[in-house]
């Protein structure tokens, strides 16, 4: 069902507010600053903004994208933002009509967008968001769900939930800290305690459980909260393993992200949605990752946020995840 106009304009109104505010939330909370007290400034000079050089998108065009103050360039980057946001505040109403799935959704995306941007800046999905989000969205699907039957948990999806809540809950497990090999004892490694090999045979155990968990799912079925119980696991079961047989490879934050998009894409259905999520994501990295590598020269040490692409393969599942799937079962 499409959409009445007035709906869609008051979503992408909504976007661009929204997107502002992600654009200085996520430049406020890396430096730890307040993010309910403070107006704008110009990240050039200090300049504080006035009330017409906040207009979202239309504030840039008008002064052409420099100061008013100092007359310095302003990036694209914030515009840029905000009308991702938009884009993506208008594609929930067009995905879930008018409803509170709909603004579930667009809260959603606000997150991975504000999550998106502070991990290209710093390299961090900071657990101040990360933690809150789980906790906020699982409330908020249980709303949007209903108090039906719905609730009704299967085994499978108590397994599902008591294996993510393992993963979240494993805080504190060891991490390299430099680029010096694991359990080097010269130079930089020197006051490093070597990785456990448990914790790498862990990592095993997790891959074997989520496969576990996979075959479980398969044909369930399960969708709504079922699908949002089974989803965090399915999701971040194998990033969970890779980042501890091979904490080289994969960081605890795009871990703790994957929670998330496992809560949220599960909600609207478990296997499919989630293996369409994590196929993109892995693409997404793999293509566009290499830009910034080819940049810096082709160094394949340069260090490139996966967090960004875990975010743009779960809204691309969300939005045309069924459409995928069925287009690739069709060839078989």
């Amino acid at each position: 069902m499409t959409p009445d106009a007035y709906a869609v304009f008051v979503a992408a109104g909504f976007g661009l507010i929204f997107g502002s505010f992600a654009t200085a939330f996520s430049y406020r909370i890396p430096k730890k600053e307040s993010i309910s007290t403070g107006r704008s400034k110009c990240p050039n000079c200090g300049a504080q903004l006035g009330a017409a050089e906040n207009i979202p998108v239309f504030s840039y065009l008008f002064l052409r994208g420099k100061c008013r103050h100092c007359g310095q360039r302003i990036s694209i980057r914030y515009p840029l933002i905000e009308l991702a946001t938009c884009a993506l505040f208008v594609g929930s109403v067009y995905k879930f009509d008018v409803s509170f799935e709909a603004v579930a959704y667009a809260a959603f995306f606000w997150v991975l967008v504000v999550l998106s941007v502070i991990d290209i800046d710093t390299k961090l999905l900071p657990d101040r968001i990360t933690g809150p989000a789980l906790i906020v969205g699982a409330v908020v699907l249980v709303v949007a769900a209903g108090i039906d039957d719905q609730l009704r948990l299967s085994g499978t999806a108590i397994f599902g939930a008591i294996l993510a809540l393992t993963i979240a809950g494993l805080e504190y497990w060891p991490e390299k800290k430099s680029d010096a090999p694991i359990g080097d004892e010269s130079e930089e490694g020197a006051d490093l305690p070597a990785y456990p090999m448990w914790l790498r045979l862990l990592g095993i155990v997790a891959l074997a459980a989520w496969a576990t968990l996979l075959a479980a799912s398969i044909g369930s079925g399960a969708h709504s909260l079922e699908g949002a119980a089974i989803g965090p696991a399915l999701f971040a079961g194998p990033f969970f393993g890779i980042a501890l047989a091979y904490p080289e490879g994969m960081g605890h934050g795009d871990v703790k992200l994957a929670l998330l998009l496992g809560m949220f894409v599960g909600y609207l259905g478990v296997p499919g949605p989630i293996l369409v999520a994590m196929f993109l994501s892995v693409l997404c990295g793999g293509i566009l990752g290499a830009i910034p590598r080819l940049m810096a020269g082709g160094d394949r040490k340069s260090e490139v946020p996966f967090g960004p692409f875990l975010a743009l393969g779960s809204a691309l599942a969300i939005f045309w995840g069924e459409r995928i799937l069925d287009a690739y079962l069709r060839t078989l």
